[in-house]
């Protein structure tokens, strides 16, 4: 019964949470004093990158043909740069990775 419970717990964190009646994205608490700004991560199981306010509120997301290698940035002019893990049989595990992407703030690749 207690592993049981446990799952649910699990499940339900994971469920995103309403803030001020807008559904959230990979936030389940903020804090007070927290530094301003924006989070922008990419889960390890999808192929898509968000970007939400610190509030979990989504701003943007970019779409991908590939789960995520191990970085994400947003650049200057707000396009995003992305490294990708191939699946290729010669490099698994840690460190895999083998593409890098860069998509404009409208999500076309470029």
């Amino acid at each position: 019964m207690k592993l049981y419970l446990f799952f649910i717990s699990i499940f339900l964190s994971a469920i995103s949470v309403p803030v001020y009646g807008q559904p959230t994205i990979g936030l389940l608490e903020s804090g007070a004093g927290q530094q301003k700004g924006y989070v922008l991560f990419s889960p390890i199981a999808s192929t898509t990158t968000y970007l939400i306010d610190k509030k979990g509120r989504k701003v943007n997301t970019w779409e991908s043909k590939y789960t995520p290698g191990h970085s994400a940035y947003l650049l200057p002019d707000g396009s995003l740069l992305r490294s990708g893990v191939l699946n290729d049989q010669y490099f698994v595990g840690t460190g895999a990775g083998g593409i890098i992407e860069k998509f404009n703030w409208k999500g076309e690749l470029t």
